[in-house]
């Protein structure tokens, strides 16, 4: 694992805005099960995100990964169509390499505590 690192609430809520605002909204992050964290995509978005969480068992670190995904494939589409496909393609793309420049690494009780608070806002409420 590279540098190990913790990260504040702030910083994870840090991240959660720098994810849905570089996406235009498009993708939310949400706390999905008891202790972990989401990214849903809108219902219009042709693109989506997820994170992979990897824990080091021997220090309790949790190493963040994301990853994106094309979630309209098979679908035709009109030139216009194909240009806002390709547009969040890029933005999340941009996104995903803006993340992987700086690794994410967390404790389990800060993905948990981040989990907790993401999953009890309301959908137009920010963090803080």
């Amino acid at each position: 694992m590279t540098e190990k690192k913790e990260r504040t609430t702030g910083q994870l809520h840090a991240l959660t805005e720098k994810i849905e605002r570089l996406s235009d909204g498009k993708q939310r992050v949400t706390g999905c099960l008891p202790a972990s964290v989401c990214i849903e995509p809108s219902s219009d978005a042709n693109v989506g995100m997820y994170i992979w969480k990897h824990t080091d068992f021997e220090t309790g670190l949790c190493h963040l990964e994301f990853r994106g995904f094309i979630r309209r494939l098979g679908t035709h589409l009109t030139a216009a169509g194909m240009r806002r496909v390709a547009g969040e393609i890029t933005q999340i793309a941009d996104l995903l390499e803006e993340l992987e420049q700086e690794p994410v690494i967390a404790t389990a009780e800060e993905i948990e505590r981040w989990a907790r608070e993401i999953g009890n806002r309301k959908p137009t409420t920010e963090l803080t």
